[in-house]
C-alpha cells in the first residue's frame, strides 16, 4: 500500500529525488508539482509543564509539552488532490501507530483545513494549496534543582549527672515517590 504522495511530485533535476524542500528553499531544481513544509512555530515559548516526578534512579524530571506547527504546501497541477492525499495520510491509525514506533513521545493534535495558496511567479499564478498540523510533543528535562532528603543526620548530647553521653545516628528516608 502507498502510504505518501513522492511518487506522484516532480523531481529534482537531474535526481530520482521526489521534489520535497523547505518553504523558503531553492526552488529552481524542483519539477512541478513539488512539496515545500514550513516549521512555524516550536518550543518553550509554546509550551506548558504537563508532570513533574523522580525517576527509577531518583533524579527529578519534568515533561514539557510543546507544540511544533507545520505547515505543507503543494505547488503546480494536481496540488489539491495531492495535498488532499497527503493531509488525509495524517488520519490513517497506521501512520499515527508508524509515528508512535518511531517517536513515542510526538502525537498529532491539530489538522487544519485545506486552503488554497496560489503563488505567483513573474506574471502568472501557480496553483497551490496548504494546511496547518500540529504535532504536540513531550519533552523530558532534568530538573538539577529539585532534590529530597537521602536521610537526616541527628547529633544528640545527654547529660546525667557527671556524664555526658554524646551519640550520633542517621534516619534514613524513604524514596520519593514518583510524583513530586
Amino acid at each position: 500500500a502507498e502510504i505518501s504522495i513522492g511518487p506522484k511530485l516532480g523531481r529534482f533535476t537531474g535526481s530520482d529525488s521526489p521534489a520535497i524542500g523547505r518553504e523558503y528553499g531553492s526552488r529552481k531544481e524542483m519539477q512541478s508539482p513539488f512539496l515545500t513544509f514550513d516549521i512555524r512555530n516550536s518550543g518553550p515559548a509554546y509550551s506548558r509543564e504537563a508532570n513533574e516526578y523522580f525517576d527509577e534512579n531518583c533524579e527529578a524530571k519534568v515533561e514539557i509539552e510543546e507544540n511544533i506547527v507545520v505547515k505543507y504546501t503543494v505547488y503546480g497541477d494536481a496540488s489539491r488532490e495531492l495535498i488532499s492525499t497527503l493531509c488525509s495520510h495524517f488520519h490513517l491509525p497506521s501512520v499515527k501507530a508508524m509515528m508512535l514506533s518511531v517517536m513515542p513521545e510526538l502525537a498529532i493534535d491539530n489538522i487544519a483545513t485545506i486552503k488554497p495558496a496560489p503563488y505567483v511567479q513573474g506574471t502568472q499564478y501557480i496553483e497551490a494549496h496548504s494546511f496547518i498540523i500540529n504535532f504536540r510533543y513531550m519533552n523530558v528535562v532534568d530538573d538539577p534543582f529539585h532534590t529530597y532528603l537521602t536521610g537526616v543526620e541527628l547529633n544528640t548530647t545527654l547529660t546525667s549527672g557527671e556524664d555526658d553521653y554524646t551519640f550520633t545516628t542517621t534516619i534514613p528516608t524513604t524514596p520519593p515517590p514518583n510524583d513530586l
